[in-house]
């Protein structure tokens, strides 16, 4: 449901960049003419300096509009950089003292968040769907007593269950 939506929004930011409509890609699809404004419209995000895994997402979601109308039309153009992630190449993990920093200004939502992913390697989705209707519940701790003192966890390191709904593979 996530890339759908996110599909939509990119096949519409498409349409708003270039001044047409998904009818008129699926009318023009296997036209020369749509394949070269493709490849200008690649190139001139190129120019702009935009990377090339946010260039290459158009192309993915043209094919993915295309396919789901029955057309099979590939765009064969070179993206720079379509494997690049540059967003995430410096990346690193914090020091003990920037998660101290973090976790102390966090609020306990968030730090309970900051916690299970850090430390347990959860997926941020396995905490809670995209639309928020469905989350990781206190009941998903298996070995957790709810007591008068508060929740008590018998044994650490402690059995998390991830439903169905929130696992990635659906298990």
């Amino acid at each position: 449901m996530v890339t759908a939506m996110v599909y939509l929004r990119t096949l519409g930011l498409y349409c708003e960049l270039n001044k047409n409509d998904p009818k008129a890609i699926l009318k023009d699809a296997g036209t020369k003419a749509f394949r070269d404004g493709f490849i200008d419209f690649v190139r001139s995000l190129e120019k702009e300096g935009k990377a090339g895994s946010y260039v290459v997402r158009f192309k993915k979601v043209l094919h993915s509009w295309l396919a789901f109308n029955g057309l099979n039309v590939r765009f064969k153009v070179n993206i720079a950089g379509e494997y690049d992630t540059p967003m995430t190449a410096d990346e690193r993990v914090p020091s003990k003292e920037e998660l101290d920093r973090i976790l102390r200004k966090a609020t306990p939502r968030a730090r309970v968040s900051t916690v299970l992913i850090g430390f347990s390697g959860l997926r941020p989705e396995s905490l809670g769907n995209y639309d928020g209707t469905d989350e990781l519940r206190i009941g998903d701790f298996v070995e957790a007593e709810i007591t008068d003192d508060g929740l008590e966890v018998p044994q650490t390191p402690t059995m998390l269950v991830v439903r169905r709904g929130l696992s990635k593979a659906r298990h």
